[in-house]
């Protein structure tokens, strides 16, 4: 999976120091704009937004992060908005047994 680049990470975010202490010593008004900003990034206006959002929807820290704010109740209803456009657009991931699964499927159905 492609992970957000350092550049495209707040600054906070990045890997000198661990999520779950990030997210403690940030403001959550602070860390809820920029994580908006992250998920607007991925949206359908923008360059690669299919790509973009489909590592985001993938990407563990963007659960961690969004469990984080669903705990503190702070998960709203804008980022939510943000979430379901996404998943609008986000690539369906397959695993390679997955496909050979719906392979092997159709060659089956086919010798019938």
């Amino acid at each position: 999976m492609i992970k957000l680049t350092r550049k495209k990470r707040p600054r906070e975010l990045t890997d000198e120091k661990p999520l779950k202490e990030a997210l403690l010593e940030m403001s959550h008004g602070k860390l809820q704009r920029k994580f908006r900003n992250l998920l607007e990034d991925c949206m359908a206006n923008n360059t690669y937004a299919a790509i973009k959002a489909t590592n985001m929807l993938n990407d563990e820290c963007y659960h961690y992060i969004k469990n984080f704010f669903i705990s503190k109740n702070e998960w709203t209803s804008v980022l939510d908005e943000i979430e379901i456009e996404l998943k609008k657009i986000a690539l369906k991931l397959v695993s390679f047994f997955e496909a050979d699964a719906d392979t092997q499927s159709h060659h089956k159905e086919a010798a019938s």
